[in-house]
């Protein structure tokens, strides 16, 4: 099979590009000027043309790109667009569906003196398609996966009448896809497939899955950074999410009392995939069995990141940027701390739910407080802008 070699040993850049403009990019940003890059920054949104993206709210004398791309290969010339072909460019990837697009280019000597590290250099299918994902990792015999069937089977029969509808990819081209739904009657599947075909989405496209715990710290993540000669593996979990059950995490915390085989597990994958770079690998709880099930892969820079820049003195953005690392941080020398989102922070606090303050005190919102306000007087017209509503 033909590897996807993307990156080089080019270091010493002169420009690091973000192909997003939320949250995980700004914490990039952050952390590259914290460690001393003073090359330029260009962050791109790839979603609006007109409204304020968070970027351009909350961040400083940094240069924002707004055009809203419906043909994801045209992210490729956006980038040339913005940059000299003999710059020395380091895409950080925010954005799973510009991945092959970017990996692509720089294969074909589109994008010359880039480096992006685009998941795996075998086949990204394996970790886009969580079907083919789970099929991957049971022929691994690593780690447990939920037990999951295509939609040409009964679900009722597998797994009686609580279960869990998951679309089984994340992105169509451009088109963000449905999240997985549960559901706990034949009435409520009926809903939650029609609505599946009422938005374009065809019976191949999702599976039904066993349903695993929803709560909050039930969801475990081994993130960092992983290549060959280096990795920094780092446990969270969620605390509070949003909604609740199957939602992003609003406060996330480290810990180290996790069991062993999910970093045995996570190490296995990453080589079996000839993984290179940041990651999260995402893992729930199965009270049934008592023991944890991977979910997913994130191949890119996901949300709380930053969180383990701060733990580990900014270890992936080093690597990234081929800068010099000492050594990995083992895990029982990982700082306990929280993640909260600050913009679901104002929201939560608005509504009376002091709780957060508990997780302030050894915690750091992203972004602030201060800057999330700002940037909640913008958020409804760039949602409402990436949707194309006016």
């Amino acid at each position: 099979m033909k590897r996807n070699d993307c990156g080089s040993k080019i270091s010493n850049f002169d420009s690091v590009i973000t192909i997003g403009t939320y949250t995980n990019a700004c914490s990039i940003v952050w952390g590259i000027r914290k460690i001393g890059f003073t090359g330029s920054v260009i962050m791109i949104d790839p979603n609006v043309d007109q409204a304020k993206s968070m970027a351009e709210v909350i961040m400083r004398g940094e240069t924002v790109v707004k055009k809203k791309i419906d043909d994801l290969n045209a992210i490729v010339n956006l980038v040339k667009s913005v940059t000299k072909e003999s710059e020395k460019k380091l895409i950080l990837m925010t954005a799973e569906e510009f991945i092959e697009p970017i990996r692509m280019a720089i294969q074909k000597g589109d994008l010359p003196n880039t480096v992006s590290f685009t998941g795996s250099r075998l086949d990204n299918e394996l970790i886009f398609d969580r079907f083919k994902f789970y099929r991957f990792v049971e022929a691994l015999n690593c780690i447990a996966v939920p037990r999951t069937v295509d939609s040409d089977c009964d679900p009722k029969k597998e797994f009686g009448a609580e279960y869990v509808i998951r679309v089984n990819k994340s992105w169509e081209g451009n088109r963000k896809l449905p999240r997985l739904e549960i559901v706990h009657s034949e009435e409520e599947a009926q809903k939650v497939e029609a609505s599946f075909i009422s938005q374009g989405l065809t019976r191949d496209m999702w599976s039904y899955q066993e349903l695993l715990s929803t709560k909050d710290t039930h969801n475990v993540s081994v993130c960092g950074w992983y290549d060959l000669e280096f990795k920094q593996f780092v446990v969270t979990r969620k605390v509070l999410q949003h909604p609740p059950k199957t939602g992003n995490g609003d406060v996330v915390e480290t810990f180290s009392d996790v069991p062993e085989k999910l970093l045995t597990a996570t190490e296995a994958i990453l080589k079996a995939l000839d993984y290179v770079g940041a990651f999260e690998m995402e893992f729930v709880f199965d009270e049934n069995t008592n023991c944890f099930k991977l979910i997913e892969l994130n191949p890119r820079f996901w949300m709380q990141h930053g969180l383990i820049e701060e733990v580990t003195d900014y270890t992936l953005l080093r690597r990234a940027l081929g800068m010099p690392i000492n050594q990995e941080i083992p895990m029982d020398q990982i700082k306990h701390r929280y993640w909260i989102n600050g913009l679901q922070a104002l929201y939560r606090l608005a509504k009376g739910q002091v709780v957060l303050f508990r997780y302030m005190t050894n915690g750091k919102c992203y972004p602030s407080l201060m800057k999330s306000a700002k940037w909640a007087l913008y958020y409804g017209k760039y949602k409402k802008a990436m949707n194309g509503q006016h």
